[in-house]
């Protein structure tokens, strides 16, 4: 090969002087020069173009808050509409026309597509997203540091340029002392060329960083290159002034290199997000956050915004910069966490990671909190992440009309990915090519230093004279050390990058997922009922989850059309989201590192060994496609092990949220049977998982040993050739650097298209349909007339569940409920409210108003906020024109009270009082533990139903909204309680100048306040109109009775408006009260803060318990948990005695050919003196005349060696073979002992959970949320199902590993022996310290992922109440803070990975330089041996770190034991006691409760203080009283949810203390007002465990309404749906909601209305009443109408429970008023008990106010009296 004339590059010791010269001297850098100037000019040329770009695409997000070519027409078009009007819609819209303005184009009418109320949408959401990003500082400098670091950057590019002009001095003398050297003049030139460049860079910003660091190494390298030329060379350029020069040239070049490498690195913002900062202004209407969701600012006026809009764009210092951001991030309530240490690193402290060891030295000590975390860099926030992502995809979607670009790109969703990442990717695979060959180097080093000392050993010997020189030896191994440790920086820098892909794609796909799950249309429907073969419907509980057979993947996939279920969503956000980021992170190993290491490892083979590599390679082919196999066979199982996961996840969950009803009717044992069995299919998986997971070890541990003992059998006996110790170890560590491209590239194959599946799946949802909410109202908004409603219908019909699929006047048809023909005005500032009966229609007109139903026809009315930051507040009356609504199930956030009610609104302290007064809550925050500032948990957990409906009431009350909406909220409060909102909430001051649409059926309290009523009847309006004159009609006759006439509301309205003259203020206390009053709340609010209310984390080292414990899980017995680990721990050091065997037979092999053996077999021998035989020097070999054809490359002169014969060579060919089978063997019997051994403990582990759960205190489940217990039941088994076997595995392996790796050293090297404590002590140091903080930083990332997946449920659940308030953009806002929480720990943790994986790989490098050092210096040792050492040697890095590594993970898996050990100490319920007899209790059996106080813990004070009463048998007993009087906790004290303090509970003169649990609560029935369904079948609700005949089950649905006789048949059932139910006269014969005991009830009952919902729980608890004569009702009909209310407890007293003692709880009084017995409770205590017409008739009674302020008084003495008349005449 000539290369500029130089025939060849290589001498013997070095570069050809011709190459040196002409080449390394002066091609290069003439061609480093040439190639600087050309980047400089393309990059300067292009920077300027790549601004432009940038600062257009960003422009696209949101183009009236860029100054980017702002033209004179946009800024009046601005101006215009600053001035035209206050209306948000309008502001929003009217960037159209500007935009096209700005490009120079005219509007043109066939390209308006899209509509403006979707522009407007995601306007908004970009308009919140870059408000975040300009909040957020470019830099984390403050004016001290900036001043520091501008003096280093001016020192440094100084240095440089005097550098170079000192350099080209030096190269201009050695022109002079060389005599006109071509090369000096050449290095001169290119040195005046980098004076002139960096003189340019001190005169202006640019630090050409990049142009002159890559000069500066290359130099360095060569300069030391010349210096070791100048020293070996036997020229005149080895005199003495060559050598000076050459040595001051590398000496100058150092110093050069010192500012480079050493001083801080400026690093690059993206572009987008510069731009960003540049060419955006904040939209100061968007507001700040103060709340735990974000908070909008009060509204400015356009002259403010403007003003500081233009203030915005000003040009500011980079301190002046800083300091705003972090002003502006304190003051929007953001923490501000230590600045990111990688952005004022170094180059060499980010090539090492040295910035993280200050962090590590710190928590070394001090424990790693969240705030101690430091922040990320710029460019991984993930508001500036996705305001990239979303101007790149702007980019590509042009073409449907203006402002197309806001809307998401049609492109897939991987080409768009692909496209964002692509510059990052590409960096990516540059360093994975170069790890791809700096991994060979230790082979590489490994074959040379053995021919070295092969050489050695042949002349000691007198068989040749070696010719390679020592100090080449130590060059070889120095290419071994060295080469670890550049490839250990390449591996490093290719990890981290795809770590950051990682955390930036998280933030990318969870901020999409979640602002889509906020625009999407919330239409709901039911999923088709699932047949068995024979053709029944199934009835388990998650019978209707369950897929169609024909879904794909078991219906994991998200099909084109179709709306994601919730879990769905859930599952893209905690499956799909985390799999594919995790792929990102590493698809550098797929391409180019796996393919690259293959086919080097493959060329340098067959370089070795000729055509036998040819046949090592084909078997490495030839297992290929089995491995693939085995490799999809594994995903396979993960597939279905998920699905098996995901029915027992399911399964457990609605256990657990319906953990009273299972604990009600002693359910525990049957559930746990049935969590059993979900269980046992999940481990039957597990185990065939395991069998996979053996087959794929077979592979990995077989496949090297297997493939590199064929191919030396070849390479022996077809082809002949030798196998001596160069060679053999050569090719061994070749093959052993296979094992991992090998093992890697299927499982990499496999797990990228499974990740292709996850990103369709995401994108399918992204493409899912958009909520029409903003379609139908905004636009109506826009094109309203006069005469027109501004809440209301025109000749409107409305669809509850369309069919995608239907047009025109099919969709009626199609749908499963319709409203029909809407013609409602409702009077502004009124109180309006709908009546009607059970599934009439009232929650889907409240939708339909709200715009969340599919409108097939007319017109709705109604305002629309899609920012409600966006709505000007009316000075005066504090309202704006924006919606408040309250859903018939409370939705509240898992925040404070506080939060719930301000939700985003500035708080305003008499404001906020007088709503807490409004909604009587100041009495309930009195016991709560921290007032306002308690945790109201998830779903409001910690609250009862009343407090959370108020909660929810006072949200609403509290925001500036005009317009509130309310779903039956009063049916959740006692009488007094919604008299008192009544008066002081709908009718009070705060509602003043509102327009109030209530759905209600308490239409008797509030139809005197209202101005207007509808009532519905099946989806149509059969009368609406001013309230008084439908009731003059008699229209609510059915709820209100015949008594209510048109008079007595005007009556009552008179004496409203009278009492209401005085609007509600704070009460007047004197000062001391009021004090001691604040000072207690403050004092509970202080508690708070020193308690730990969120889920903890461990602190500091696993403990030994939990070790003990995971150990004792293996087997119940100690016998055999000790015969176990015996046998276990028996495998693991047999299995790497025999991996040394395998290494020291091919020594011995390897060793024969140089020396004899011995005569005897080595199979012959005994087991001791085979051992020593393998570790002995071989003695000289006698037979075979042929040479090795290898010994021309060894540059070694040999005389004829002998080769072992032919019987010998095989003969080391079966021991080696045989040793290599017996390590194949026994490693996969440690694994199959491991793994399935696992297996049992964690079957032992979840059955003691499980049944500590289910027997828990029903106290434990209130203040522990079901998301808390459902992590030790998902991750934290998940990991000791599948994490901690392997790891523990591993752990041990590597162990031993690292172990026999200093063993064998200090075998070759005694004095590696001590060196060998060095090493450990500095492997221990550097693990200690990655160990403690690593630890922490894990723990805190898994506690900050989980309010991620709190607010994918919260958002979920709440997605139209978010959209009514107008607050989607707020909670965008809150994901992209929640994702930077969680991803700090998660980035920093990565770090640190990062600076353990360069130190350990760093130093293993340097223990393998020593050690070769070692071997090339002591010439004793031969190549064989120095072969065997140096294979193990090399395998130190792997070792040392996987050992830190794995102590690291197995601490963590460890903490998974760790959180389920606290789980299986709680405290259970006292479940014995003595059997009562069977027919306990009898008719005839009273019940006596004498002295009853009951708390719910012993911090808090007694709910039931003293009560006593006594009901005779057969006796109905209404039990009322104001929220908090206890009496829910009473019915719960019946069924010892709570445990008597003091006092009892008698039934038929048997204590309840006494009787054993299940047998009460068998015994006992209770109806609470919860109505918990599952998910499943109607049969599966009523019937889980088949104890009824289906005819008794009919019986039940038809005698609770919701089945008619001719309704009952076995035929398919259609899917009902939350506003369809039977309507009309409830007396007359109903339409049968079910059809079939299979129809489809989705969990908790969502395709159900309230009513529906406890009507079916009505049922189920009226089954279990002919085997129990005590029934409990707790407000189990408060969400039926008055009629149907009335049937229903008429059937249960006449036909369910005729003659049964009736205990019933009741907010409706006429549900209760012809009881026996009224029971009054207040504050705990008994007020009252007697006959309704006792009480009523006594006029200091509190029964009887009570009655009377609830406007029935008349009707209800009038029922009491026949009541009382009928009790007499029996």
């Amino acid at each position: 090969m000539h290369l500029l004339g130089c025939s060849s590059v290589l001498g013997s010791e070095d570069w050809t002087p011709c190459f040196r010269e002409r080449v390394l001297n002066t091609a290069l850098p003439l061609s480093a020069l040439a190639i600087s100037l050309a980047v400089f000019l393309i990059q300067y040329a292009r920077s300027r173009r790549k601004h432009h770009a940038a600062a257009a695409a960003v422009a696209q997000l949101d183009p009236d808050a860029s100054s980017f070519q702002i033209a004179p027409a946009a800024a009046a078009a601005s101006t215009s509409d600053a001035q035209s009007s206050s209306s948000s819609i309008g502001r929003l819209f009217s960037w159209r026309k500007s935009s096209d303005s700005r490009n120079g184009k005219a509007p043109q009418q066939e390209q308006e597509t899209i509509s403006a109320a979707t522009l407007a949408v995601f306007r908004t959401e970009n308009a919140m997203i870059l408000n975040e990003v300009l909040a957020t500082p470019l830099h984390h400098l403050d004016a001290a540091e900036l001043s520091h670091k501008r003096r280093l950057d001016v020192t440094k590019r100084s240095v440089d340029t005097v550098g170079a002009v000192v350099l080209a001095a030096m190269h201009a003398a050695g022109w002079a002392v060389n005599s006109g050297s071509l090369s000096e003049v050449a290095w001169a030139f290119t040195w005046i060329y980098f004076a002139l460049l960096g003189a340019f860079s001190l005169g202006t910003s640019h630090s050409l960083y990049s142009h002159k660091a890559a000069f500066f190494f290359v130099y360095f390298c060569i300069a030391l290159s010349n210096l070791r030329s100048a020293l070996i060379s036997d020229d005149q350029s080895r005199e003495a002034p060559h050598v000076t020069l050459a040595a001051l040239k590398l000496a100058a070049s150092v110093l050069l290199l010192i500012p480079t490498v050493f001083f801080p690195l400026e690093t690059k913002v993206p572009a987008a997000v510069k731009a960003i900062h540049e060419t955006m202004a904040a939209r100061t209407q968007f507001g700040e956050p103060t709340t735990a969701i974000p908070t909008p600012a009060k509204h400015r006026s356009p002259a403010t915004t403007r003003r500081n809009s233009t203030d915005e764009r000003q040009p500011l210092l980079e301190a002046d910069e800083a300091e705003r951001g972090f002003a502006a991030a304190e003051k929007a309530g953001i923490e501000r966490p230590p600045a990111p240490p990688e952005v004022r690193a170094s180059l060499y402290s980010r090539i090492s990671f040295g910035f993280v060891t200050p962090a590590l030295l710190k928590h070394y000590k001090v424990q790693f909190t969240l705030p101690a975390v430091p922040d990320l860099p710029p460019g991984d926030k993930a508001a500036n992440v996705v305001a990239a992502f979303r101007a790149d995809s702007s980019r590509d979607a042009g073409g449907a009309g203006a402002g197309s670009t806001l809307i998401p790109s049609k492109k897939p969703l991987a080409l768009r990915l692909v496209w964002h990442f692509s510059p990052l990717l590409a960096l990516q695979f540059v360093w994975a090519f170069l790890e791809a060959i700096l991994e060979l180097s230790p082979a590489v080093g490994l074959r040379l230093t053995l021919r070295y000392i092969s050489e050695r050993d042949a002349e000691r010997n007198g068989e040749g004279k070696a010719t390679t020189p020592g100090h080449m030896a130590v060059l070889f191994v120095m290419t071994m050390g060295l080469g670890q440790a550049a490839a250990a920086v390449c591996a490093s820098q290719a990890l981290f990058i795809g770590r950051r892909i990682c955390i930036r794609l998280r933030a990318i796909l969870i901020t999409e997922i979640i602002s889509k799950s906020l625009r999407r249309s919330d239409i709901g429907g039911t999923p088709p009922t699932k047949k068995d073969e024979g053709g029944e419907e199934e009835h388990e509980i998650d019978a209707a989850a369950k897929p169609p057979a024909e879904e794909d993947e078991e219906g994991a996939q998200l099909k084109e059309g179709q709306r994601a279920t919730d879990g769905q969503v859930v599952n893209l956000v905690s499956v799909d989201v985390f799999k594919v980021s995790e792929i990102c992170a590493y698809l550098h190993f797929a391409f180019p590192q796996v393919p690259t290491s293959i086919l080097l490892c493959l060329y340098l083979l067959y370089d070795l060994l000729g055509p036998s590599a040819l046949v090592g390679f084909a078997c490495l082919l030839l297992l290929l496609p089995a491995q693939i196999t085995v490799a999809s066979f594994f995903v396979k199982l993960q597939k279905r092990l998920l699905e098996a996961t995901d029915k027992r996840l399911n399964l457990t969950t609605e256990v657990l949220n319906c953990i009273k009803t299972v604990k009600f009717f002693a359910w525990e044992e049957a559930f746990a049977t049935r969590l059993g069995k979900t269980r046992s299919k999940e481990l039957a998986v597990l185990r065939k998982r395991s069998f996979a997971w053996l087959l794929s070890a077979i592979f990995f541990i077989g496949t090297p040993v297997a493939v590199t003992a064929v191919t030396f059998a070849v390479h022996t006996r077809i082809f002949r050739q030798p196998l001596d110790a160069e060679t053999a170890f050569t090719a061994l560590a070749l093959f052993n650097l296979l094992r991992m491209p090998m093992d890697t590239l299927p499982d990499m194959i496999v797990q990228i298209l499974s990740s292709l599946v996850s990103v369709r799946r995401i994108d399918t949802f992204l493409r899912e349909k958009e909520t029409q909410k903003y379609e139908q109202l905004c636009g109506e908004a826009a094109q309203r007339e006069e005469g027109d409603p501004v809440v209301g219908f025109k000749d409107a019909t409305f669809v509850f569940k369309l069919d995608e699929n239907s047009e025109g006047s099919d969709q009626e048809a199609t749908s499963t409920f319709v409203l029909r023909d809407l013609n409602l005005h409702f009077p502004e500032g009124k109180l309006s409210i709908i009546a009607g009966s059970v599934g009439s229609g009232k929650t889907c007109l409240l939708m339909s108003l709200l715009g969340e139903t599919q409108r097939v026809a007319g017109r709705t009315f109604m305002p629309c906020p899609i920012a409600r930051a966006l709505e000007p507040i009316d000075p005066e009356t504090g309202l704006s024109e924006t919606v408040a609504y309250v859903s018939q199930t409370a939705w509240l956030l898992g925040t404070t009270v506080k939060e719930n009610i301000l939700f985003g609104s500035p708080y305003e302290e008499q404001r906020y009082k007088k709503v807490l007064k409004a909604c009587s809550l100041e009495p309930d925050l009195k016991i709560l533990e921290y007032h306002d500032e308690t945790e109201v948990g998830e779903k409001g957990t910690s609250l009862s139903g009343g407090q959370k409906a108020r909660v929810a009431l006072a949200r609403a009350l509290y925001s500036p909204a005009k317009y509130v909406l309310i779903d039956d909220a009063l049916s959740a409060v006692d009488a007094h309680t919604a008299e008192h909102l009544y008066r002081n909430y709908l009718l009070g001051d705060l509602m003043k100048g509102r327009t109030c649409v209530l759905v209600t059926h308490a239409v008797t309290l509030v139809l005197p306040g209202a101005a207007y009523a509808v009532n519905l009847d099946n989806g149509r309006v059969t009368a609406a109109g001013p309230a008084e004159q439908l009731a003059a009609q008699g229209v609510f006759d059915h709820e209100t009775g015949p008594r209510s006439s048109a008079a007595s509301v005007v009556e009552h309205k008179a004496e409203c408006n009278e009492e209401d003259e005085a609007p509600p203020t704070i009460e007047e206390i004197d000062e001391e009260a009021r004090a001691n009053e604040e000072a207690d709340i403050q004092s509970r609010q202080e508690r708070k803060k020193l308690s730990d209310l969120e889920e903890s984390y461990g602190k500091g080292a696993v403990g030994i318990k939990q070790y003990i414990l995971y150990i004792k899980s293996f087997f119940p017995t100690r016998i055999g948990t000790i015969l176990f680990w015996a046998l276990a721990v028996s495998t693991f050091l047999v299995s790497r005695a025999t991996d040394v065997g395998v290494s020291a037979a091919l020594r011995r092999w390897a060793g024969s050919y140089s020396a004899a053996p011995e005569s005897e077999s080595l199979l012959a021998v005994r087991p001791r003196q085979l051992v020593a035989a393998f570790f002995a020097q071989p003695a000289k070999a006698t037979s075979s005349t042929d040479s090795s054809p290898w010994e021309a490359q060894s540059q070694l002169v040999l005389t004829p060696t002998s080769q072992p014969s032919d019987s010998l060579t095989l003969h080391y060919l079966h021991v080696y073979a045989l040793w290599a089978m017996g390590f194949i063997i026994v490693s996969l019997l440690r694994d199959a002992v491991v793994l399935f051994g696992s297996l049992r403990a964690s079957r032992n582990l979840y059955e003691r959970m499980t049944k500590a759960i289910l027997n828990a205190r029903p106290q434990f489940f209130d203040r522990t949320p079901v998301g808390r217990i459902m992590n030790r039941f998902s991750k934290d088994l998940e990991t000791v199902d599948q994490e901690i076997a392997p790891t523990f595995l591993f752990l041990i392996d590597v162990i031993l590993q690292g172990v026999v790796i200093l063993v064998v050293s200090s075998y070759a090297l005694p004095a590696m022996g001590i060196f060998s404590i060095f090493i450990v002590a500095v492997y221990g140091s550097i693990g200690a310290l990655y160990i403690v903080s690593s630890r922490d930083l894990k723990r805190i990332e898994s506690v900050q992922r989980s309010p991620i997946f709190t607010l994918v449920g919260e958002v979920l659940g709440g997605t139209i109440a978010v959209r009514a308030y107008g607050d989607t953009a707020r909670f965008t806002r809150h994901c992209l803070r929640l994702i930077d929480k969680a991803s700090r720990p998660f980035f920093f943790m990565w770090y640190e990975n990062r600076w353990l994986s360069m130190r350990v790989d760093t130093f293993a490098g340097m223990v393998s330089l020593v050690v070769g050092l070692g071997l090339v210096w002591n010439k004793s040792i031969d190549a064989a041996l120095a072969g065997f050492t140096l294979s193990f040697t090399i395998q130190l890095v792997d070792a040392a770190l996987w050992t830190v590594r794995m102590i690291t993970q197995n601490e963590i898996n460890f903490n998974s034991i760790e959180r389920i050990g606290e789980y299986l100490d709680i405290e259970a319920e006292r479940s014995v006691g003595q059997q009562p007899p069977a027919h306990w209790p009898t008719a005839s059996g009273n019940i006596v409760v004498e002295g009853l106080t009951a708390r719910y813990s012993p911090e808090f004070e007694p709910v039931l203080k003293g009560v006593s009463f006594e009901v005779k048998p057969g006796e109905k007993v209404g039990i009322v009283g104001r929220t908090g009087s206890g009496k829910s906790t009473l019915a719960l004290c019946f069924f010892r949810f709570l445990e008597a303090e003091a006092g009892s509970i008698s039934i038929d003169g048997i204590s309840i203390a006494g009787v054993p649990l299940k047998t009460l609560r068998e015994r006992l029935t209770v109806i609470p007002q919860d109505a918990q369904l599952f998910s499943g079948t109607v049969r599966s609700n009523l019937d889980p465990f088949s104890h009824y005949e289906d005819g008794e089950l009919w019986q039940a649905l038809q005698r609770v309404k919701l089945a008619s006789p001719a309704g009952a048949s076995r035929g398919p059932s259609r899917a009902p749906t939350r506003p369809s139910s039977p309507s009309g006269d409830v007396e007359e014969s109903l339409p049968s909601l079910f059809h079939s005991l299979g129809a489809p009830i989705e969990q908790g009952g969502r395709n159900l209305s309230s009513g529906q919902r406890q009507l079916v729980a009505l049922a189920r608890g009226l089954l279990k009443m002919r085997d129990s004569r005590v029934l409990i009702l707790d407000e189990s009909t408060a969400n039926l109408d008055s009629a149907s209310d009335r049937q229903i407890q008429q059937t249960i007293r006449t036909e369910m429970a005729p003659g049964a003692t009736i205990l019933v709880i009741a907010h409706r009084l006429r549900t209760i008023i012809d009881f026996d017995k009224i029971l009054v409770l207040d504050k705990g205590n008994v007020l009252e008990f007697a006959s309704p017409l006792d009480l009523l008739n006594d006029e200091t009674s509190s029964f009887r106010e009570l009655c009377e302020r609830s406007g029935e008084m008349e009707m209800l003495r009038e029922m009491a009296e026949k009541a009382a008349e009928k009790r007499a005449k029996q």
